[in-house]
């Protein structure tokens, strides 16, 4: 399905920047929050104002990241307080290992590898503050592993569905979502198991 605002990536200078972890957390943060100072980043990705700062000018400079605050007074707002937005409400990286080069399947690895980090410390952050999560919330968290036994056209149809119903939602492009609703990290990865004969 075609989204119009997702922008395709293929790049490698910009595969391999957003293959640093903190660049990485601070992206994905804007795709879920829409705006954040520098300062709000850190206190989420766990670095320092100064270097979410950088970070961010970095991804401007690929051109992944714009600052949301244009205007006359913009020289007087400070780097920790401007605040910034993605260009896009998501990015699709491609899929250079059957078209691309080994430098672009080297960057792809290198940023699918941040990225299940990311995702391994956002589900334990989750797990080690279950506390702070309402019943309601933790009833529908779900951490689960299919071992599938399928064709490679059967697992090309399974993802096409799953993002059919999961796309409308993504908190970058939903515009309708109602107040009780809260930013969910949803993780797939679906690959063929290379370890088995």
């Amino acid at each position: 399905m075609a989204d119009p605002g997702r922008m395709k990536v293929t790049d490698v200078r910009v595969l391999a920047a957003l293959a640093h972890p903190a660049r990485l957390s601070i992206l994905h943060l804007l795709l879920t929050v829409g705006e954040a100072t520098a300062t709000h980043c850190a206190a989420v990705v766990g670095e320092s104002p100064s270097s979410c700062s950088y970070h961010l000018r970095h991804l401007e400079k690929f051109g992944l990241v714009e600052r949301a605050e244009a205007g006359e007074d913009d020289d007087t707002v400070d780097g920790r307080t401007r605040r910034w937005r993605t260009v896009a409400t998501g990015f699709d990286f491609g899929e250079p290992h059957s078209t691309g080069s080994p430098e672009l399947v080297a960057a792809s690895a290198a940023l699918i590898s941040t990225g299940l980090d990311e995702n391994l410390r956002l589900a334990r952050h989750y797990l080690s503050h279950l506390d702070d999560v309402p019943e309601t919330w933790q009833d529908v968290a779900a951490f689960s592993t299919y071992a599938l036994m399928v064709t490679a056209d059967e697992l090309r149809d399974v993802m096409e569905a799953i993002d059919a119903i999961v796309r409308p939602l993504r908190g970058a492009a939903r515009k309708d979502a109602p107040a009780d609703a809260r930013a969910v990290r949803l993780s797939l990865e679906a690959f063929v198991r290379t370890d088995l004969a």
